[in-house]
């Protein structure tokens, strides 16, 4: 590879780092309807076809910001894993973190909003290799912290529970207590996840 080309990867990479913080702000600020390239080559002053070329079409825009989001609350909750507490209450902690971080997130606003329809077809329908991640990465962790704690945990199962009872919570916060209030998560944490978790 010569010195041009190196150069040129090195500003298409940073030029894709600006553009993806861009997509995460328009998002924030718009939802996924207002995320598009059209939105985004105006907001950039770049042209459609380099949006296109560094970060793909609108469906793979709103992709973008959910791996986006899911990874930066993967990496925090990685850190949490590795907590010294007893496993119990790490697994309280991150899953509490987990349902607090992620409804702050334009995912899961919008899982609840107009655009229901079109990012369930992301995570569960065509596309569904969010979810899929998210259940594979929770499982090593909770391998991990098994081994860790000297508890056996069923580490598959676990994740996917944790998981759905996470996307119950996040659809449905209308239902049950007020989620919002101190404690009540970590005490449907308690009742519901952990007997399934630590036989």
């Amino acid at each position: 590879m010569t010195d041009a080309e190196r150069q040129e990867r090195q500003r298409a990479a940073r030029q894709r780092v600006e553009l993806g913080a861009l997509a995460l702000e328009l998002a924030a600020a718009k939802g996924f309807a207002g995320l598009t390239v059209k939105a985004m080559a105006e907001a950039s002053a770049q042209p459609a076809s380099v949006v296109e070329d560094l970060l793909g079409r609108d469906d793979d825009l709103v992709e973008y910001v959910i791996v986006e989001e899911m990874g930066q609350t993967f990496a925090e909750m990685t850190v949490m894993f590795g907590h010294d507490l007893p496993a119990r209450d790490v697994v309280v902690g991150v899953c509490a973190y987990a349902y607090r971080r992620l409804a702050d997130t334009v995912t899961f606003r919008e899982l609840l909003d107009a655009q229901r329809q079109r990012l369930m077809e992301h995570t569960l329908g065509d596309r569904p290799e969010t979810l899929i991640l998210a259940r594979d990465w929770l499982a090593e962790e909770y391998r991990l912290l098994g081994e860790r704690a000297g508890e056996p945990i069923e580490a598959d199962g676990a994740a996917e529970f944790s998981i759905r009872l996470m996307l119950s919570l996040l659809t449905s916060p209308q239902l049950g207590p007020d989620l919002s209030e101190d404690g009540v998560v970590e005490a449907i944490i308690r009742r519901w996840l952990l007997p399934g978790i630590f036989a």
